[in-house]
């Protein structure tokens, strides 16, 4: 007797080739400007998908949005990844005067006293133009009319950034959707078994349950809800009446990079090496945080051995001979015992 396998599926095929296509070159190819297009389409397209799902959208580096005088503002060098995986790279900075937002808001140049201060978000967004252009020159010049023949095309295309106001925040939260999972999170789930009477064993259990299974995995980027592919830089609220400007951090949102990392070592660690051996209580002093930077591996094993020769050893000769002085008791009485 056999028994049939029954399921709710049907496998649709084990392999798919829908992601991304690329020229394959060959001798005696008839090279045409769509094969090289597509060669760019390919390249440029498989970095756009790795800046979307290993990076993330944000800034970079750089971008500070810096209040001068009055209305006016400055945005300093920087870079960084739209939704939609482009790279944003801005090389100087650019100064902005706000006036032209409140001649838009109060055309004939009069603030009332009274006026509401207006709320502005600044975003840098990937902008290109078409550059370049050449004389078209093909064989079709010799049946088409003067009239219908394309002069000059584009050759080239200009990368940049647009600097815009918009009146909301085009970025999300970056931890939105974890957010929305229906998870308790470990800290929250830590203080509510806090005071929970159940024993050790049983809220063990209760967090096991708690614990994210091991097929859960960072959502990617659906790829096509890039519909607005702006990086927010700051919020501005600007008073028209008293001619001044606040610059807030609101929307403004980082790629979590290796410069990221860089930097935050450098700022937690930083001058670490002036606090005297007095204050440590260690033998010598602590290395630098450029060190952690330039060599974080012999660094950290050169601080734990610090660590270890002046206290570690101390705690742990101590530790040792409190458990020799208990066992020697615990010998005493079992040997009291008939």
């Amino acid at each position: 007797m056999t028994t049939k396998t029954k399921t709710d599926c049907k496998t649709k095929g084990l392999c798919h080739y829908d992601a991304l296509t690329r020229t394959k070159f060959f001798h005696g190819m008839l090279l045409t400007d769509e094969h090289l297009r597509a060669e760019q389409v390919y390249t440029r397209e498989s970095l756009k998908r790795l800046n979307r799902h290993l990076w993330g959208a944000g800034i970079v580096c750089g971008l500070e949005v810096e209040h001068t005088s009055g209305l006016c503002i400055k945005v300093h060098p920087g870079l960084a990844l739209d939704c939609d995986g482009n790279v944003i790279d801005a090389c100087k900075c650019v100064t902005i005067d706000l006036g032209d937002v409140c001649k838009k808001k109060y055309p004939d140049g009069c603030t009332p006293a009274d006026a509401e201060k207006i709320e502005k978000y600044l975003v840098i967004r990937f902008a290109e133009v078409p550059a370049d252009p050449q004389p078209v020159l093909t064989p079709e010049d010799d049946c088409t009319p003067a009239s219908d023949r394309p002069k000059c095309e584009a050759s080239k295309y200009r990368e940049g950034f647009c600097l815009e106001f918009r009146d909301k925040c085009p970025d999300c939260e970056p931890c939105e959707e974890e957010e929305k999972s229906g998870t308790d999170g470990l800290v929250p789930a830590l203080f509510k078994l806090e005071d929970d009477p159940a024993g050790d064993d049983e809220i063990q259990e209760k967090l096991d349950y708690l614990a994210p299974s091991c097929m859960t995995s960072p959502p990617c980027p659906d790829c096509h809800c890039c519909e607005d592919a702006a990086v927010g830089l700051a919020k501005l609220t600007i008073d028209c009446d008293k001619n001044t400007v606040e610059v807030e951090c609101e929307c403004r949102h980082f790629v979590w990079s290796p410069r990221l990392l860089q930097w935050l070592i450098c700022g937690l660690f930083g001058n670490i090496h002036k606090l005297s051996k007095n204050r440590t209580g260690l033998k010598d002093a602590l290395p630098a945080a450029s060190a952690f930077v330039r060599n974080p591996m012999k660094t950290s094993w050169d601080v734990g051995g610090l660590a270890l020769r002046s206290r570690g050893a101390a705690r742990i000769k101590n530790d040792l001979d409190g458990i020799r002085a208990r066992l020697a008791v615990v010998e005493k009485q079992m040997k009291k015992k008939p």
